[in-house]
């Protein structure tokens, strides 16, 4: 006879009033249900989970050590035939991600892709990047900084937090002076009709952005949209 679970997950995502008396219908399931049924949740500490907890078992995950998942990435590696990353370099690029599996994971394959050549510096390059947060790279955003990086570079900036970033440059574009330089590499203010019509074209990428996230969050949850994390 098959047995069945029902799992739910990211329920600490359940908001908005596409979702309202979402906690409380599942709350209701699993006192009525027959099969064991598995929430899970990133924050722990939301007010709506607090009164879901009440009614289950609190079973709590803690972050793999670095020594747990050096053995892990050591068998990935073995079996990719990976073998010139030294120990010390692997525990460090563990370590500039946040102890994070899959990030981890995600780093080492870039790095065999370029040829598998890391030392301690590059590994700790990762670091800081993970360590950048929203508002630093709002700053960064809006500086000459990004001038000669790629389109990539500068998307990795956007999908650090691809949630926050949009809302910090839609509250900040209006305060930026944009500035631009000539074949000698002198700056020149803009003119009040130039300046309103990079506003314009900012405005008008604002609003195409938030369409694809709606694309991304709405019903359809278009997550392909994304890229890989």
């Amino acid at each position: 006879m098959s047995k069945y679970v029902l799992i739910m997950d990211e329920v600490d995502g359940v908001s908005g009033n596409e979702d309202r008396g979402g906690i409380q219908e599942l709350i209701s399931l699993i006192k009525r249900s027959r099969i064991p049924i598995i929430c899970i949740c990133n924050d722990r500490q939301h007010k709506k989970i607090r009164s879901l907890a009440n009614y289950c078992y609190d079973l709590r995950f803690h972050r793999p050590t670095i020594q747990q998942i050096h053995a892990a990435m050591l068998t990935i590696l073995q079996r990719e035939n990976v073998s010139n990353i030294k120990p010390e370099t692997l525990d460090e690029i563990i370590k500039s991600c946040n102890q994070d599996i899959r990030q981890t994971i995600h780093s080492l394959n870039l790095w065999s892709i370029q040829g598998g050549k890391t030392n301690l510096l590059a590994a700790k390059m990762i670091e800081k990047s993970v360590n950048n947060n929203p508002f630093e790279l709002c700053r960064l955003s809006f500086s000459s900084e990004l001038r000669n990086k790629s389109i990539i570079d500068k998307s990795d900036i956007f999908f650090y937090d691809y949630q926050l970033m949009p809302l910090l440059i839609q509250e900040n574009y209006l305060q930026c002076q944009p500035h631009v330089t000539n074949s000698s590499n002198e700056k020149r203010k803009l003119t009040d009709i130039e300046h309103l019509k990079l506003i314009s074209q900012a405005s008008d990428s604002i609003c195409l952005g938030d369409i694809c996230s709606q694309m991304i969050f709405s019903r359809n949850e278009n997550w392909s949209l994304l890229p890989y994390q």
